[in-house]
């Protein structure tokens, strides 16, 4: 059955590190201030095990290493950006990493990166199953102690996104559909082979013999869109053949149903046009999607970092998101509000200050009614030609290209409208709340919005261990988990740097 672990081993004579180690090192090693001590006791000995009691059952049983000790570890690991395998060499002669997870006896050996492989499968195993993020959870349990305990205010907070890749190979179309086939169906027997058409079965072949990367190199444009259509047969003839029976079977389908149109028993590649940007852009990580920002390019998912950013006081990361990369950055703006404020911070959040990628007409709605001053530096989109401004004689409608200024009047369909060169141009109410919303962000003080330009130091130490923008992870709920992980190094970083200099303003 499951039972919480203990805080701390149990201090014993000549198992105790402490005897060993010199009267300095003994004072250093047991400094409150330095990063080890404060990793135990603001990350390590505030993790509640009971949230991980759902991935321990009659069947499971009971883990028989501590768990705040396993999470403490995943935290170190993205704290380093190091391997699995160099932080469990860490784990077994480091004494310092040792005494930041409460280990302080030399015969202890430690968690296995077994047990720590096992653990991390049935974390993500559970949100797989059930749909319910404990390691969020965790993270909010921790923020909110640290938020408690250095009474950190959060009424004012700022937000940023990071687009960042998975762990896989750019692949082109034929890449992607010959991957698939090949992860479905390498291991088909003779029998099951037989059940194809011949043009299937040397379609097949020719896949297992010859690489993609191989004939994309080697093979002209006409031949790789007729292979293209010839793997299209053999996929459509796998899915009819064997339903449910091959490996990642759903893959199959999903990559078949995006790439290739079927008309009366006619397979045909899609054109490229209709191929979606949330399409699989590799078999290996099928949650990854792509998305093109400016000169920009990326397969994989992005993140959102919401911290406060209250004046002369300790800020902390309070809320984490990560999503497939397609996802608007203005999508994560009301779940971090509301999840800070209601699982992390103690009080009302009354300023939020975030881009121009955070605006949508639902946040504008959201802030007027949670009553929280939304402080955007501006709006996405070229500025619109024409200015408009509500005054006493009606609309007045401004051509910013000839400076001509004439007084809209009002349809029959609660539209307003002026004559032109080409003809009429209308505005709607819409457009008019764009305007209105438009000259209030050009009159936000200059000192309100550089408020928002210090989350992009955040967001820098977040993809700090990254390679060319890139983690080392394939899978959202991976990639999550690795979000939280840093983040919650990112605010153990600040809470060490505010003792040190509340300590020196002491002295």
């Amino acid at each position: 059955m499951y039972k919480e672990s203990i805080k701390a081993s149990m201090i014993e004579g000549n198992s105790n590190i402490e005897n060993t180690l010199h009267k300095r090192s003994v004072k250093r090693y047991n400094a409150p201030n330095l990063w080890h001590n404060q990793f135990l006791d603001n990350v390590v000995n505030q993790i509640d095990e009971s949230i991980f009691r759902p991935l321990f059952n009659a069947n499971m049983g009971a883990p028989n290493i501590p768990i705040r000790q396993l999470i403490g570890i995943n935290i170190l690991k993205e704290g380093f950006g190091i391997s699995d395998e160099q932080m469990f060499d860490q784990v077994q002669f480091h004494l310092l990493v040792r005494k930041a997870l409460g280990i302080t006896q030399t015969d202890d050996p430690g968690p296995s990166i077994e047990v720590y492989y096992l653990f991390r499968r049935r974390l993500i195993e559970h949100e797989l199953e059930t749909g319910i993020d404990l390691y969020k959870l965790c993270f909010e349990s921790i923020t909110k102690s640290q938020v408690m305990k250095y009474k950190v205010e959060g009424k004012s907070i700022r937000m940023d996104s990071k687009l960042i890749g998975s762990n896989i190979a750019w692949y082109s179309r034929f890449q992607i559909v010959h991957e698939t086939i090949l992860m479905c169906a390498k291991h088909l027997s003779i029998k099951q082979l037989h059940c194809l058409r011949k043009e299937d079965r040397a379609t097949y072949l020719t896949l297992m013999t010859e690489p993609a990367q191989q004939l994309v190199y080697t093979e002209t444009s006409e031949c790789i869109e007729k292979r293209l259509s010839d793997l299209g047969y053999l996929m459509y003839a796998l899915l009819k053949h064997f339903p449910g029976l091959l490996p990642h079977y759903d893959l199959l389908e999903r990559v078949f149903n995006e790439q290739f149109i079927v008309d009366k028993k006619i397979v045909r590649p899609r054109d490229k046009k209709d191929i979606s940007a949330k399409s699989v852009q590799n078999p290996h990580d099928p949650d990854a999607t792509f998305r093109r920002k400016e000169e920009q390019k990326v397969k994989g998912y992005s993140t959102n970092l919401t911290e406060t950013c209250d004046d002369n006081s300790l800020n902390l990361i309070t809320n984490v998101q990560t999503k497939n990369v397609s996802a608007p950055d203005n999508g994560f703006l009301e779940k971090a509000i509301t999840d800070s404020q209601e699982n992390v911070l103690s009080g009302k959040i009354n300023n939020v200050h975030a881009d121009g990628a955070y605006h949508s007409l639902d946040n504008q709605i959201f802030a007027t009614k949670e009553q929280i001053e939304l402080y955007l530096t501006g709006m996405q989109g070229k500025p619109p030609r024409y200015t408009l401004i509500e005054t006493e004689q009606g609309l007045q409608v401004t051509d910013t290209q000839t400076s001509e200024v004439q007084i809209a009047h009002k349809t029959k369909n609660e539209s307003w409208g002026i004559k032109t060169e080409k003809g009429y141009r209308y505005f709607t109410q819409k457009d008019i709340d764009a305007a209105i919303l438009r000259k209030e962000l050009k009159n936000i003080p200059p000192k309100k919005k550089k408020k928002r330009n210090n989350v992009e130091a955040t967001v820098f130490q977040y993809s700090f261990h990254t390679r060319n923008n890139k983690t080392r992870y394939r899978g959202l709920i991976k990639h999550k988990i690795f979000a939280f992980a840093r983040c919650l190094w990112v605010n153990l970083v600040r809470i060490t740097n505010y003792e040190i200099k509340i300590c020196q303003g002491a002295l």
